[in-house]
């Protein structure tokens, strides 16, 4: 069963063989190195698919911050990270597939993009370990009519 921290893992790990910038996995606010990434799981649906799996989706969303202000490096990073997500992404034993790769521009005076994807997947459900005491003798009430 995949976890959203295998995810974001993946995805940090894949992001790492490229460059060679710091990745923060959480919600930093001050302090932290430039240029970094910034990856985010955004979970968007779970719903079960069968009596054993899920049909699940997020969307990845990695935030580029840049050392200065500069068009050219951000449309570099985008167009490196667009090389990077085309490839299937391994998570764990699997592979799955980034869908609707897309840029936005999360703070248009700070230049801050961002690059989002989604992964749609299906899991397996986890199992319960609840066990149930026998339900015992029926007694059937019914009468036959001739």
């Amino acid at each position: 069963m995949l976890t959203f921290l295998d995810i974001k893992k993946a995805v940090a790990d894949k992001i790492k063989a490229r460059f060679n910038y710091p990745i923060y996995l959480n919600d930093v606010t001050e302090g932290f190195s430039r240029p970094s990434f910034f990856i985010r799981i955004l979970p968007i649906m779970s719903e079960i698919a069968t009596a054993n799996t899920t049909h699940n989706k997020v969307t990845v969303e990695i935030n580029y911050f840049q050392s200065k202000k500069e068009e050219k490096d951000n449309l570099q990073t985008m167009q490196a990270l667009k090389e990077l997500f085309l490839q299937p992404l391994a998570v764990l034993d699997r592979k799955l597939i980034c869908e609707d790769l897309r840029v936005e521009v999360a703070e248009e005076e700070k230049q801050i993009y961002q690059f989002l994807f989604d992964l749609d997947y299906y899991d397996e459900l986890p199992k319960t370990t609840e066990s149930y005491e026998p339900m015992g003798e029926i007694l059937i009430n019914e009468e036959v009519e001739q």
